[in-house]
């Protein structure tokens, strides 16, 4: 049986990202064909900050209220947020009894708080109207200098491997769980430098392949020409041999009538 603890992050770029996912945390969107929830079980999900999110502009006196505390401006491509995902496996709901799951989602949020701060909790959302319950938490990564700092929290190449690790050790562990698959171990992190050599490699590549395509469509053109000509030689060559057969032939014929009239 599976039952393991499931822990991931996305980072998010820009209010507006950050907006649109808030949106459909709330379930004041209108439902999607792509969206999952059943809409008769959304009133037991649960709304753990901030305050009036439901109001349309709450996330975004709460966003602006994190970037007046901001020491300088962020970077354009700085990152304004991180969602963590935190949930289980389905089967999972056999083991654990509703009021553990809760307590589960509890041990879950204080974990993010001390990883990333208390002050930096943006926003939660607990949901069970889908297949499997599972919380929505959002940070700010201000750092101790009040500035945008998403390395500051997760730095070095295996810090999602870390990030999970730790999750696991701190929280699924305590409650019988065992330690999921990591993603991002499959991956093969490469620098910029070596991303764009590959980028241009492929291109290059690309336009070897074009050029072969070409030279062998002219390389083929070229032969049908040469064929062509071979079969208009042996036309015309079939036609020097059928005249001279037809000449020798018509000799003969006036010889033998000569002869028969002697």
């Amino acid at each position: 049986m599976n039952k393991y603890c499931i822990i991931r992050l996305e980072k998010v770029k820009s209010w507006t990202e950050l907006q649109a996912r808030a949106r459909h945390n709330n379930r004041t969107s209108k439902i999607r064909e792509t969206d999952t929830y059943d809409v008769s079980k959304s009133a037991a999900n649960e709304i753990l900050r901030p305050e009036n999110v439901k109001n349309p502009g709450a996330i975004k006196a709460a966003y602006d209220g994190y970037m007046s505390k901001l020491s300088r401006k962020p970077r354009p491509d700085a990152v304004r947020a991180v969602e963590v995902v935190v949930t289980f496996s389905k089967e999972v709901q056999d083991i654990l009894s509703p009021e553990d799951q809760k307590k589960y989602f509890q041990d879950s949020i204080q974990h993010l708080k001390d990883k990333f701060g208390e002050d930096n909790f943006f926003g939660g959302w607990l949901h069970f109207d889908e297949e499997t319950p599972h919380a929505h938490l959002f940070y700010i990564p201000i750092d101790a200098n009040n500035v945008l700092n998403f390395k500051g929290f997760m730095h070095g190449k295996n810090a999602f491997s870390q990030f999970q690790t730790d999750f696991y050790e701190q929280v699924g562990q305590k409650y019988g769980l065992d330690r999921g698959e990591i993603k991002e171990e499959k991956k093969q992190h490469v620098d910029v430098k070596t991303y764009k050599k590959e980028l241009l490699f492929k291109d290059v590549h690309k336009e070897l392949k074009l050029f072969e395509i070409d030279a062998t469509k002219a390389e083929l053109e070229k032969r049908e020409k040469e064929l062509k000509a071979r079969e208009e030689q042996l036309r015309l060559r079939e036609k020097e041999l059928f005249d001279a057969f037809t000449a020798v032939k018509k000799k003969k014929m006036m010889t033998s009538m000569g002869s028969f009239r002697s």
